[in-house]
């Protein structure tokens, strides 16, 4: 329910809406290969909204494994949840 609302709004609707602090979950492509076969695997890490730049345009996650990175948003693999 949750992710076809916000899938529903607006890149500036959801820039403007994006702060730090905010849970996030984001959605990595794991391919493996299989008895010969490559198989594509989708895995969601958890993380925090730890910092927001151009207007929303960039934003840096925490995840909870301690790693981060600065990614464009908004973007169909980062799912904001909750204030965290």
């Amino acid at each position: 329910h949750t992710l076809s609302h916000i899938r529903t709004m607006s890149p500036t609707t959801q820039r403007s809406h994006i702060a730090p602090h905010l849970r996030c979950k984001v959605r990595f492509v794991k391919k493996a290969n299989i008895n010969g076969r490559l198989t594509r695997k989708l895995k969601w890490y958890g993380g925090v909204v730890s910092g927001v730049a151009n207007g929303g345009r960039r934003i840096k996650i925490h995840y909870d494994d301690g790693t981060s990175e600065v990614a464009e948003f908004p973007d169909k693999d980062i799912v904001i949840d909750e204030e965290g």
